[in-house]
């Protein structure tokens, strides 16, 4: 297990910031004790690297020695049991947490509990009619499932890999809301954690609506505009403090989140804190991709391992879907019957190369890795180490291509020949790293294009934006290329609308950027390329990791080239990134008799 791994976008300095708080929570204990100074540097440091906690049990010596650790810890200023309301909180199963980590942990558990057991009535005989139209056939058994989960509870979490049909599953939902609220329709948002995949989520139920099989007033009723999560909540830049919480909830009935892995625990805290206690939330995303990179999993938090349903709501399910779900006789948390995985993957030829290294690696099965990179398809192995020598001919045919679409000065061509293939890396600096794979990719691709070497700004050259800029629509992710715009008479930097049009600024307009040509496996995620290039670190590299290497094989549309020793797919294949928490046994759990939340049944 890599359970001390930093992210890849940990903040330089962050070590410093780490002693910083050490320091302070020492001054605040009045202690000068290496023992306790050692604990509390040990839970910055991982707070730093998104675990929401630290368990002070690990490594001692027997119970007994754990027992009278914690009761030292208790007998501090600064450490206590929640209901002392010390700044740092030591719970009853030896983990500890800054307090406001415990805190986001509690309320969002009992939140996403009480949603998940909140049943809303609803016509049954028309949601059968609607679900026999909407999902007519087999294949789309699950999906038809797992709306009925989301028009029945107040919470239904749907996760899926790449092609899972998670987005014609959404657009779906909305459809059926819109056919049964039509009298009363229901207040409905779109977000997603970032500007790009708000920006990716949008366009796709914009495409995916036009093709639904609904009248035309339920389809005007469809939403088809979707925001960023702070922009949703009334973000203010470098404020924590949003303008909806919940004193003053959200104007809405029902919110949709995309990317949900991406969505980190103060984040998610403060999203269901602000969210109307009768509105629906639907939670959607690939619990097998990378996490958050601050402290929280929560998708991979509130996701089980299988489907399985609670005996009254299976009957249901049955009866509404005609499908027949395993059976949790055992369940203790109402989460057991909001949560649908898709495991069926309409991207990926059946019986292909990139679904197969996908599944291999999800399942943790390293040999089995080895033996389907070996057996090609649409995948090719590189095993020796990296040389430039190697690496440009590997580059240049793809540079050849983005080349000629860019000489010939259409915009659309440009686009396509550059989302055709990608380098992705596990890590921002070092000789595999995004920082290095730029500036080769920049200057070979300056060469192809015969621009003068020291000019900064050229036709072809793709930048993207690292912080966001709402008077421009610009966001952190978004990827633009610079293009001769003879109108203006001069180079613009071009970005595609959802609309399907593009936009056109000015270089010296730009907020803070940098090259695209390259992308740690963290910004890909939610991207699709044709083709992706993915270079593995040195084995011994923390940053690589099970979560890490299917988040980039499956950016993959068509084709993988995996650049990477044996040494390094093994253990990316066998370390698997568990985040300290105690998200999920609050959501897992036996519910407290204090919760006074409703058992889980059926509508």
């Amino acid at each position: 297990m890599n359970r001390g791994m930093a992210p890849d976008a940990v903040a330089d300095g962050s070590t410093g910031l780490q002693s910083h708080l050490t320091s302070l929570l020492m001054r605040l204990a009045d202690s000068r004790d290496p023992e306790l100074a050692r604990i509390l540097a040990r839970l910055a440091a991982m707070t730093a690297a998104g675990h929401s906690c630290i368990s002070v049990r690990d490594g001692a010596e027997g119970a007994g020695t754990a027992r009278l650790l914690e009761e030292y810890l208790c007998g501090t200023a600064i450490i206590g049991p929640p209901g002392q309301h010390k700044p740092i909180v030591l719970d009853g199963e030896g983990r500890l947490y800054l307090r406001r980590y415990w805190d986001y942990e509690q309320r969002l558990a009992a939140d996403l509990r009480a949603r998940a057991a909140t049943l809303h009535a609803i016509d049954e005989t028309a949601l059968r009619a609607s679900l026999a139209r909407l999902f007519p056939g087999e294949r789309e058994d699950w999906q038809r499932l797992a709306a009925a989960v989301a028009v029945a509870r107040g919470l239904c979490v749907l996760s899926g890999g790449p092609g899972t049909g998670k987005t014609t599953t959404v657009a779906r939902v909305l459809a059926l809301i819109a056919e049964l609220h039509r009298a009363a329709p229901l207040r409905i948002a779109l977000a997603a954690p970032t500007g790009k995949a708000a920006a990716r989520m949008q366009e796709a139920i914009r495409q995916a609506r036009a093709q639904l099989p609904v009248s035309p007033e339920s389809q005007a009723l469809i939403p088809d505009t979707a925001s960023t999560l702070h922009r949703l909540l009334g973000g203010t830049p470098d404020s924590a403090r949003f303008a909806f919480h919940r004193g003053r909830p959200l104007p809405l009935d029902m919110l949709i989140v995309d990317e949900a892995s991406m969505v980190d625990l103060a984040l998610m805290a403060k999203l269901v804190d602000a969210l109307p206690a009768q509105a629906r939330l639907l939670l959607v995303g690939d619990k097998d991709q990378l996490a958050s990179v601050e402290p929280g999993a929560v998708l991979g938090s509130v996701c089980p391992e299988r489907n399985a349903y609670t005996p009254a709501f299976a009957a249901w399910l049955r009866a509404t879907t005609g499908i027949e779900v395993a059976v949790d006789a055992n369940a203790v948390s109402p989460l057991r019957d909001a949560v649908v995985l898709l495991d069926r993957s309409y991207r990926f030829a059946a019986g292909g190369g990139i679904a197969a290294l996908a599944g291999a690696v999800r399942a943790g099965d390293a040999a089995q890795v080895l033996e389907v990179l070996r057996a090609g398809n649409e995948l090719t192995w590189v095993k020796e180490t990296l040389d430039r020598q190697r690496w440009r001919a590997a580059i240049a045919p793809h540079l050849h291509r983005y080349a000629q679409a860019v000489r010939r000065g259409e915009e659309r061509a440009a686009f396509e020949a550059f989302a055709e293939f990608r380098v992705l890396a596990a890590v921002r600096k070092g000789p595999a790293g995004v920082e290095w794979l730029n500036g080769e990719l920049e200057r070979a691709l300056a060469a192809a294009l015969g621009a003068p070497p020291a000019r900064g700004w050229f036709p072809g050259r793709a930048i993207m934006v690292r912080r966001n800029h709402h008077g421009l629509q610009l966001f952190n992710g978004d990827i633009g290329l610079v293009l001769d715009d003879r109108e203006a008479g001069g180079l613009r930097v071009v970005f595609p609308a959802p609309d399907g049009r593009c936009r056109r600024l000015a270089p010296a307009r730009l907020p803070e950027h940098e090259p695209a040509y390259a992308l740690t496996v963290h910004k890909s995620q939610g991207s699709e390329f044709g083709h992706v290039l993915v270079l593995l670190p040195n084995a011994d590299s923390p940053a690589l990791t099970r979560e890490l290497l299917y988040t980039a094989v499956t950016r993959a549309r068509d084709r993988v080239t995996l650049w990477g020793s044996e040494e390094a797919v093994r253990a990316a294949v066998s370390r698997r990134t568990e985040r300290a928490s105690g998200l999920p046994a609050a959501c897992w759990g036996p519910v407290p008799a204090e919760d006074g939340a409703p058992p889980p049944g059926a509508p």
